[in-house]
């Protein structure tokens, strides 16, 4: 007579089962609702996007600063196949064993500045792009080679009616969100171009005014001794224009907090609070004077 086959009793592992697939779920919603972005509305961040872009630069600045970097340093670019030629071998020993270690070796490089398909095609945060630019800030900030990038300069130039001080600042501003009693603090930080009208009271010109001059070609040679002069002139007069820069600073932070809270009011955060205030005084990274050349 057969045994009775003893039968299985799956409901245990059936419930188990269901209670996982549940909590993957609810997990899963729960993700879902934390990372979905349907209700930020392109529009509500668009003003940061476009700061940002501004920021960063266009390709056309991209194109002008290697242009121009690589002119410095004694390697122009050479029309080159519909595009350019960049000598590599004329380049710095230093700055051609850096490019070694990014990638870019051999004597000549291709590079192109419109086709984005474009196997050379060179952008901001392309590995040349980003050691020309750490190779002059060294050079700038040492002091070894004033004639190829320099902290301090000193001008005659057409593009100016009176005596005109340009300052590149690094701006500090210290952000602090809070939420559920809970604190984290952050540094901002952003470059700033400055130009100061002379005067008793330095007046502070507008930004794009200040971008413009810095496109400012010089007229004819000044003697050192007068660019010296010029410079310690600038230097001195620096203490009477913080009041200006500083209140350059907290407006800058002003608008650092107005663009966190704007953000997150369309995402529709909740409970958090931002205090932004500015590291003071300013770093003042450059200065430059540019001094009214005669018209002819």
């Amino acid at each position: 007579m057969p045994k009775e086959q003893a039968a299985f009793d799956f409901g245990d592992i059936e419930s188990a089962v269901e209670q996982d697939w549940q909590s993957a779920r609810d997990k899963a919603a729960q993700s879902n609702t934390i990372f979905a972005q349907r209700r930020l509305k392109p529009e509500d961040v668009l003003p940061e996007w476009e700061k940002t872009l501004a920021v960063l630069g266009s390709q056309a600045d991209v194109e002008r600063f290697v242009e121009r970097a690589c002119k410095r340093l004694q390697a122009p670019l050479e029309p080159y196949r519909g595009a350019n030629r960049l000598p590599l071998r004329h380049l710095p020993v230093a700055l051609r064993e850096r490019l070694e270690a990014a990638g870019i070796t051999g004597d000549s490089r291709r590079i192109e500045f419109l086709r984005a398909a474009d196997p050379g095609y060179v952008h901001r945060s392309h590995p040349l792009v980003a050691e020309l630019a750490a190779y002059l800030a060294e050079r700038a900030l040492d002091g070894a080679a004033p004639e190829l990038a320099a902290r301090a300069g000193a001008l005659f130039s057409t593009a100016v009616a009176t005596r005109t001080v340009l300052l590149l600042l690094r701006l500090r501003s210290q952000l602090t969100v809070s939420r559920r009693q809970q604190s984290r603090v952050s540094l901002a930080e952003e470059m700033a171009l400055v130009a100061l009208r002379s005067g008793t009271a330095p007046a502070v010109l507008a930004e794009a005014d200040a971008v413009a001059l810095m496109e400012a070609e010089p007229e004819r040679n000044m003697e050192p001794e007068r660019r010296d002069r010029e410079i310690q002139r600038a230097l001195e007069e620096l203490p009477a224009a913080e009041p200006a820069l500083a209140a350059l600073a907290q407006r800058r932070a002003e608008e650092l907090l107005a663009d966190h809270r704007r953000v997150r009011q369309a995402s529709e955060a909740r409970h958090v609070r931002y205090e932004v205030a500015p590291c003071l005084p300013v770093d003042v990274i450059g200065l430059y004077v540019l001094l009214p050349a005669a018209r002819l």
